[in-house]
């Protein structure tokens, strides 16, 4: 069947970009405008991503009534459509986040860019240098044919400036200045910025778990792990699941271990994320203490190439039988030799590993 991409923006600019992204002849990418559709709804989520997928839903329900009713501007007969939105925005560190999901509305939605930025520096004069980091932050939501739902995030790192430079961005590039290129993204070229978004490609993966309500641990990964996409938690949170899921910041996926009585997490979860298919089970169900092969087996049966699991309390990094198999040990009652918190990081991009690695707190418990 033809493949059909709606894109929910009305920037010409974005739509060239994306079709310069997906180059697949099967694949056809429209704007609103191009298909025949308007949609505004109001963006009252919480964070990019939330605010991505509200806007990729409303449009997919108005395209699903105009199907019903036939009144699309175009032939949708063997047709699969998918709906996808994006929101990105402008995170400062130094304002606790700011301008945020609020960036196009920050001062008020129709003031000045050059405006928003002054006022910005203004507030940002006694802050010395090393303290001025920022992203640009982006995230991509996706309705599918089936009404399956997926989201990405991306981040672009730099500094706030002190002044305001360049012309060849929008918005607030001209006083984000990107030291590996000693320019803002004003001022780059085209090919510059390019070589960066194919960059932002990489997602982030925190991965922990065993943590038994100890809070104050899970906090410090947060602060240590600034940037991430996603975090996985292999069980036995002992209550504080909501509590993880209010302090990310992404996407949270967590199953239940042997100790969480009272969860609506399951005990066993497949999911996606960046082309890569992930096997989650605490382990418990798979004589775990006599090794991990009972996982390996359940995560080969599912096609994962990837399996995370708790329950040993003892961190491993390795492959079996062609499965990454990832424990990341506990931050609550670490049992191996040097007896640290651990948890693992975890970089996927276009469907590969990229880099894997478990991480250790300096501290003994």
């Amino acid at each position: 069947m033809k493949q059909l991409i709606i894109f929910a923006t009305g920037n010409k600019g974005k739509i060239r970009e994306i079709r310069d992204i997906i180059t697949d002849p099967d694949t056809e990418v429209l704007s609103m405008k191009e298909a025949g559709v308007a949609a505004d709804p109001d963006e009252t989520g919480t964070s990019f991503e939330e605010n991505a997928l509200i806007k990729a839903r409303a449009v997919s329900e108005l395209i699903r009534r105009k199907i019903a009713d036939g009144t699309l501007s175009f032939d949708t007969t063997d047709t699969q459509i998918t709906v996808m939105s994006d929101d990105s925005g402008l995170v400062i560190d130094a304002l606790n986040g700011e301008p945020g999901i609020y960036s196009a509305r920050y001062l008020g939605h129709d003031t000045d860019y050059n405006y928003k930025m002054t006022q910005i520096m203004k507030r940002m004069e006694n802050v010395p240098d090393e303290k001025r980091t920022a992203r640009f932050v982006a995230a991509v939501g996706a309705v599918f044919p089936d009404g399956s739902e997926h989201v990405v995030r991306g981040a672009m790192e730099g500094v706030i400036a002190h002044g305001i430079y360049g012309k060849n961005g929008f918005g607030y590039d001209p006083f984000f200045y990107l030291p590996e290129y000693g320019k803002t993204s004003a001022e780059i070229t085209e090919e510059e910025k390019n070589a960066i978004s194919r960059r932002c490609h990489l997602m982030k993966i925190l991965i922990l778990g065993d943590t038994h309500a100890q809070d104050d641990i899970f906090l410090e990964i947060l602060a240590a792990e600034k940037e991430y996409g996603a975090i996985l938690h292999t069980g036995d949170f002992e209550g504080s699941e909501f509590v993880y899921r209010e302090l990310s910041e992404a996407p949270f996926y967590a199953i239940a271990g042997n100790n969480d009585f009272f969860t609506d997490s399951p005990y066993e979860r497949l999911i996606e994320l960046e082309g890569c298919r992930i096997f989650m089970t605490h382990g418990h169900r798979y004589s775990l203490e006599k090794g991990y092969m009972g996982v390996c087996r359940e995560a080969r049966r599912r096609n994962a190439s990837i399996a995370v699991f708790g329950h040993s309390h003892l961190p491993v990094a390795e492959y079996c039988r062609g499965v990454l198999m990832l424990n990341p040990g506990s931050t609550s009652w670490p049992r191996q030799e040097n007896r640290k918190p651990s948890y693992i990081v975890l970089n996927l991009e276009d469907g590969r590993v990229l880099s894997c690695g478990i991480n250790y707190l300096d501290k003994k418990v």
